[in-house]
């Protein structure tokens, strides 16, 4: 039985969901349909701190997502579809600049990606075809 799409008594979840570290802090919150994750779902550090969030479509990470450090500075957004990187992905420097940037297509890396230092220079750039 799959537990994170059944309940205690076996049947499948519909409704809010969450789960706590043993601190009492919540770890995770979203949604189920029919035992699917649905919606917008947060997954937290234990200090309470998010740590990434963004949707699930029939149980399929899809949509933006965003994902962030401990100390709660933005550390990466991509997006997805059908479950696989798709799109525009962007990661940030922990001074907070861009340390790169690119595209995804069906899970791999395509085009012009951009390498940035903590100071914002374009430091080098990588064609993935």
């Amino acid at each position: 039985m799959d537990t994170d799409k059944n309940d205690g008594s076996g049947r499948l979840r519909n409704g809010p969901y969450e789960q706590r570290f043993t601190n009492g802090e919540a770890s995770v919150r979203g949604q189920h349909a029919d035992g699917a994750k649905t919606g917008r779902w947060q997954y937290f550090y234990n200090n309470g701190q998010l740590q990434a969030v963004g949707p699930y479509e029939d149980d399929i990470i899809a949509g933006e997502w965003e994902w962030y450090r401990k100390d709660g500075l933005l550390m990466q957004t991509g997006e997805f579809a059908e479950g696989e990187k798709n799109g525009v992905w962007v990661r940030y420097h922990k001074t907070g600049g861009i340390m790169d940037r690119g595209e995804f297509v069906r899970g791999r890396r395509v085009g012009r990606w951009e390498y940035f230092d903590e100071s914002g220079a374009l430091t080098r750039t990588k064609d993935f075809g």
